[in-house]
């Protein structure tokens, strides 16, 4: 109506003054969609009084509020997601601390200290926290490894090394872990070969330990006794050439030897006797000198 009074009378005070008065009336409004952060609807009403009042000074003010308090939303909202995101950090670093402690170092997959520590990292690369507790891992299976190790329990300590890799291809002890384990694992491999050789070894002797002492205690004829103790000689001889640091056998081979010493002695003592006896029973021929 006042821009109808003002097209007949463009300077008919009052209604330049009604004009005014409802251009104050609907800025208020639009101030107070702004103040209560209906921004949409601000900017809308704000594009219908620019086309009725073009160039109104107080209408580009409202434009300016309207952008600074788009910014403004956009600063919280970033800073709300930036508190959020550190609280997740902070969440996630508490999480994998308790696994640490735990022992839960990469398992089980979805709550272990590593995937934790990884989660961290993946929202912030530079975390000191996860990059330490990498560290800890790592420095943690190195001693369960040496454990395990040196309890020759490779397949456990091998599990461990590929759970070390996992965490840290190119952790400075790596290689020489696995040389460790490698070391340890032929190590054992020989003990037990040699295990194995001495207990066979050990039943060798056992055996001929018992055949020395039945001979030791036999009744037979000597020359039986002789054959019997020089074959159990041959035998502990040749198993001496084997072993020739083994006390037992040489305390086994002297032994025998000297009992079939003594055999022999006696059986040749006795042969002795049976020349010296045939000899006294032989009568004695004188010859015959003159045919008498």
């Amino acid at each position: 109506m006042y821009r109808q009074v003002l097209e007949l009378d463009s300077g008919n005070i009052a209604a330049k003054t009604g004009e005014q008065s409802v251009l104050q009336r609907l800025v208020l409004e639009v101030e107070g969609l702004i103040a209560s952060q209906s921004l949409e609807e601000a900017e809308q009403q704000l594009e219908t009084l620019n086309v009725l009042w073009p160039g109104e000074e107080r209408l580009r003010s409202l434009e300016d509020r309207i952008t600074q308090s788009r910014q403004r939303i956009r600063e919280l909202e970033l800073a709300a997601a930036g508190a959020a995101e550190q609280q997740e950090i902070t969440r996630q670093l508490q999480a994998a601390t308790s696994a640490l402690i735990a022992g839960q170092y990469l398992k089980p997959p979805d709550a272990s200290a590593f995937h934790y520590f990884k989660k961290v990292l993946a929202r912030e690369p530079d975390n000191q926290s996860a990059q330490r507790g990498l560290v800890q891992i790592a420095d943690a299976l190195i001693v369960h490894i040496q454990t395990a190790t040196s309890a020759n329990d490779f397949s456990r300590a091998e599990t461990l090394l590929n759970d070390l890799r996992t965490v840290d291809p190119q952790h400075a002890r790596l290689q020489a872990t696995a040389d460790d384990i490698a070391s340890a694992k032929a190590t054992f491999l020989q003990r037990q070969i040699e295990n194995e050789r001495l207990a066979k070894l050990q039943l060798q002797i056992d055996r001929l330990a018992k055949r020395n002492t039945q001979w030791l205690i036999g009744t037979g004829a000597l020359e039986e006794q002789s054959d019997a103790g020089a074959a159990l000689v041959d035998d502990i001889n040749r198993l001496l050439k084997e072993n020739p640091e083994n006390s037992q056998l040489r305390t086994l081979y002297s032994a025998a030897n000297e009992r079939l010493d003594e055999l022999l002695a006696a059986i040749a003592a006795r042969e002795l006797q049976d020349k010296t006896v045939e000899q006294k029973e032989e009568p004695s021929r004188r010859p015959i000198i003159g045919g008498f």
